[in-house]
């Protein structure tokens, strides 16, 4: 049964995956195979596996909760009225929520606030995605994934895909770039 258990969740993970990367990524191919070495003793103690996972989480969590200035450039678009090189400014914010999970609260000027969970694709690396509606009367609703990569502690680059809709019907998509900067408050 585990064995079942551990290919389905391998399944999905592969359909997720290869379900969000671009389409000119690579992909790693093989297989798992278990080696028969002895591993050698590391020369410094390290911490136990769960206090090792809660120092990383916490440090991880120091870094990215707050506030966070956000600009973002339009760096290529196939959607009428949304051309490349335009600038919008937002505002990202980070907490924990009860559970001790990272959450991301988006807010930027005549779109709705926006409120996802914050992935972990590597120490540096982290995804989200969101949806937002325009507060103004042209039915634009932007889904918008979103890659973040920690750069120094107060500062975040991000490659973002968003999905333009008008109305319920799907227009088209635009890239952008950003950089966030965390606020000192």
């Amino acid at each position: 049964m585990k064995f079942k258990s551990a290919i389905t969740t391998a399944l999905f993970t592969a359909a997720i995956v290869q379900s969000t990367v671009p389409a000119n990524a690579m992909m790693l191919q093989g297989g798992v195979q278990r080696s028969t070495l002895v591993q050698p003793q590391m020369a410094q103690p390290m911490l136990s596996g769960a206090a090792s996972a809660e120092a990383q989480r916490s440090a991880r969590a120091q870094v990215l909760e707050g506030n966070w200035t956000c600009m973002s450039q339009v760096t290529g678009s196939n959607v009428p009225g949304v051309t490349s090189g335009t600038v919008v400014h937002s505002m990202v914010q980070y907490r924990p929520d009860g559970a001790g999970n990272m959450v991301e609260s988006w807010f930027q000027n005549n779109w709705t606030p926006a409120t996802s969970a914050v992935v972990k694709l590597d120490s540096a690396v982290l995804t989200s995605s969101r949806e937002s509606a325009s507060n103004t009367s042209n039915g634009w609703t932007a889904r918008c994934h979103d890659i973040y990569k920690i750069v120094a502690p107060n500062k975040m680059i991000a490659e973002s895909i968003v999905h333009q809709f008008v109305n319920g019907t799907y227009v088209g998509d635009y890239k952008t770039q950003s950089v966030l900067t965390k606020s000192s408050s």
